[in-house]
């Protein structure tokens, strides 16, 4: 979202400069634009929207469409740009598109509008919203801005109820999670993170993927038992239910190895500011190792 807004106000600039004479600045400002363009192209869904992450909302900023087209109007050339160096990545299907946080909390000088998300991820089934980030409804000091930002409200895992950053205020973090041990291969993603060490866990999450299923490997590295809960909130949109020993939702069946205890939940989902919608939340709590393979189908069987 602030991506968007500052690229929007460059193009402003590069077209301001465009149509009076030109600047020493403006090739800079090309350049940057370019590369803005190019890194905004890489994290939109093919939908058009981008991952809701972090302090990220809907009706905020331009929409990509509307970025893109502006430049296209400059004759601003895009440049690839990858995601590497935000800390997300981002893999495609035929049939899916997921973003995942493999990063650290950023940008390190004044993290005010990070999350405790690490390790998290947001999925895109046949074009829609499957699994989300709960989103951000307010920047006021209040529960509710406490409650968006905790590791809770994020697609990963959370250890004895703790934060693996501590989120406070408004737009304050302390005992930043780091990532570590990132191994980038063809079809799979892990890493660690240190948010937990300070318990004696360190946490260690798996993505492998294929044209047919999404499975995601969580592990506890720890000499004692600890409370482990793995969360999935699901799009407003989006029905689900448990049969069977699984999941099934929005033309995936999701199942658990590992698992102890699967529960389908409500939650309060903010794809706007001051907005908040009903939504479906899966948690399941596991002890050392959980295995969580997302299958792509066409129907729940009948």
């Amino acid at each position: 979202m602030y991506h968007q807004i500052i690229l929007d106000r460059l193009l402003d600039c590069v077209n301001l400069l465009l149509n009076n004479g030109g600047d020493p600045l403006l090739q800079l400002l090309i350049d940057k634009s370019s590369a803005m363009l190019g890194w905004l192209r890489q994290i939109t869904f093919r939908a058009g929207s981008i991952p809701l992450l972090n302090d990220a909302a809907e009706g905020i900023a331009p929409v990509s469409a509307e970025l893109f087209e502006y430049a296209r109007r400059l004759d601003l050339a895009e440049r690839t740009v990858p995601l590497k160096d935000s800390g997300y990545r981002k893999v495609s299907g035929n049939r899916f598109e997921m973003v995942m946080d493999v990063g650290n909390i950023g940008p390190d000088y004044i993290p005010g509008h990070a999350h405790s998300d690490t390790l998290s991820f947001v999925l895109y089934v046949d074009g829609v919203p499957l699994i989300v980030d709960t989103g951000t409804s307010t920047y006021e000091t209040n529960e509710r801005r406490l409650l968006e930002r905790q590791t809770a409200a994020h697609n990963t895992v959370a250890i004895d109820g703790l934060q693996q950053s501590e989120v406070w205020g408004s737009f304050r973090v302390a005992q930043r999670a780091y990532v570590s041990d990132l191994v980038e291969l063809a079809g799979s993603i892990s890493a660690a993170h240190t948010g937990y060490d300070r318990i004696g866990v360190r946490h260690r999450r798996e993505f492998a993927w294929d044209e047919k299923a999404i499975t995601i490997t969580d592990t506890v590295e720890s000499a004692r038992a600890h409370d482990n809960l793995a969360y999935l909130h699901f799009h407003s949109d989006v029905l689900v239910s448990y049969e069977d020993g699984a999941i099934y939702a929005g033309g995936v069946r999701i199942s658990f190895i590992g698992a102890t205890e699967v529960k389908i939940g409500d939650y309060l989902s903010a794809p706007k500011f001051n907005e908040l919608v009903s939504a479906k939340l899966v948690t399941v709590k596991f002890h050392n190792k959980l295995t969580t393979t997302i299958l792509l189908i066409n129907n729940k069987p009948a």
